[in-house]
């Protein structure tokens, strides 16, 4: 389902990209790979990590809390590895 064009409102040349990559993967890899050039570039300076994880963790509950809200209204993992 998830590859689906019609179900993500993607339209099919987008779908199968050059070099044989998904749109899935292109849009997240690209991503994770600026993340790494901005942690090998930058220095980073880190806070009170008791706060930060506290943050952190509230924010990851939440996801997980809005993935099963999903999965109840719809009947629908939103990532396909849940179902």
């Amino acid at each position: 389902v998830w590859t689906d064009p019609t179900h993500q409102n993607v339209p099919e040349q987008l779908v199968a990209a050059p070099g044989g990559f998904t749109l899935v993967f292109q849009q997240h890899g690209t991503t994770l790979i600026f993340i790494w050039v901005e942690l090998l570039m930058t220095q980073h300076f880190y806070g009170k990590k008791r706060w930060e994880s506290l943050i952190v963790a509230v924010y990851a509950a939440l996801y997980i809390v809005w993935n099963v809200i999903i999965h109840a209204v719809t009947g629908e993992w939103v990532y396909p590895f849940q179902g």
